[in-house]
């Protein structure tokens, strides 16, 4: 049995979706901190390697020791999760304004624990928003002050690297000397609605994804953050990779009241034979360039964008690479990258770019190459959407390297 403080605790929203079960095993590995009136938990300049979930009693931030304004925490909101996420102290006082007591998880427990579990990290996402939101609103009623602003930016970058959190970390993506992966993503915004990533499948397969949401900012980035935990989910359950963008685009269309939608483009690889098939949901065409330069912007992959209408049916396109050949997969952020002059970097000049690469150079450099043309090309102009290039070059089988 649990004493009431964890049964509480079981209630907050970091935990909503989390089986029970899974959730008495972990918080076996925290504990219940008392807090009495006037206590401080959190001081600014103060290293904080703990994520505090507040319980019961009454919790408030401030900005300044003292400062009038404060924010209240209300029970089952989280704290100090930004140190956790950016390594950084602590900016604000948090005190006890009643007896009350906490939740404590050991940042290490976090991230090896908590963090594996898609639910957990879309919901602390989630509180983040929700949070900024009030305290948007509160801002306004206290006219703004300057370090009541500098306060949500630091909430802003703590979104960010939380979803940067979600993307592919790995390096080398993939453990196989016969693909050379690399990606490169800059959001317009502290969070955006860009992703990419890099799947091992069975047999001898993987997968390259990019998507886009539609729009920037907080709201793309939660459907971003459900959208390739959608993704995860179906691929870990070795879903058939032919009916993976319909049934992604089911799920996707639930519960979608703010009529939100992504564009993807998926691509799955045999490492062995160089198969590959190419789905596309309304995302700019995959482009292969073959040795010598020759270009192939695959056209024939066309599907919805999801999210949007159920009961679709995605058409594949299948192909083969050949040693050397390589895949770019991308965000229209790099196609219509504007200049001061309000003119788009185009696909054309795009596509010109990739045919110029040299035959049988790593990847990484060429995807640098492409990506400098394109800030060349904007020359400082502020960068209005976010910015995604993967690649993928393929060095042939086990086979045709012994061959050589």
């Amino acid at each position: 049995m649990y004493d009431s403080a964890l049964v509480k605790a079981f209630h907050s929203p970091l935990f909503k979706g989390v089986d029970v079960y899974q959730l008495e095993q972990l918080v076996t590995l925290c504990e219940v901190k008392s807090l009495i009136s006037g206590q401080s938990l959190l001081e600014p300049g103060q290293e904080n390697h703990t994520l505090y979930i507040h319980i019961s009693g009454s919790l408030k931030i401030y900005l300044e020791q003292d400062c009038q304004h404060s924010f209240a925490v209300m029970p089952g909101e989280c704290i100090g999760e930004m140190s956790i996420i950016d390594g950084k102290a602590v900016s604000a006082y948090v005190l006890a304004a009643s007896d009350c007591e906490v939740l404590a998880i050991p940042e290490l427990v976090f991230w090896r624990n908590f963090a594996c579990i898609p639910e957990v990290i879309k919901n602390l996402l989630m509180m983040l928003t929700e949070r900024m939101r009030r305290r948007s609103q509160a801002l306004k009623e206290a006219h703004r002050t300057k370090d009541e602003f500098e306060q949500i930016s630091k909430e802003m970058r703590a979104a960010g690297h939380l979803q940067k959190s979600m993307l592919p970390r790995k390096r080398p993506y993939f453990d196989n000397p016969q693909l050379d992966v690399h990606a490169i993503i800059t959001p317009a915004k502290h969070v955006g609605g860009d992703f990419f990533d890099t799947l091992d499948l069975p047999n001898d397969q993987v997968m390259l994804v990019v998507g886009d949401v539609a729009g920037k900012g907080m709201p793309a980035a939660l459907y971003m953050m459900r959208a390739i935990t959608t993704l995860r989910s179906l691929v870990e359950a070795e879903h058939p990779c032919e009916k993976l963008m319909e049934d992604m685009n089911e799920q996707l269309c639930l519960y979608n009241e703010g009529n939100t939608f992504v564009t993807i483009c998926i691509t799955i690889l045999c490492k062995k034979t160089g198969k590959i098939t190419i789905y596309n949901g309304g995302h700019n065409p995959a482009i292969i360039r073959r040795t010598g330069g020759k270009t192939e912007v695959i056209t024939e992959a066309k599907g919805l964008l999801l999210g949007a209408f159920g009961g679709y049916k995605y058409k594949p396109w299948h192909g083969k690479l050949s040693a050397q050949d390589s895949l770019f997969l991308y965000t229209d952020g790099i196609t219509e990258a504007e200049n001061p002059k309000r003119e788009f970097f185009t696909m054309e000049r795009f596509i010109d770019e990739i045919k110029a690469l040299p035959d049988e150079a790593n990847l990484k450099p060429c995807l640098n190459h492409l990506y400098h043309e394109v800030n060349l090309y904007a020359d400082n102009a502020d960068q209005s959407d976010d910015m995604t290039l993967l690649g993928l070059r393929y060095l042939g089988s086990e086979t045709d390297k012994d061959s050589n």
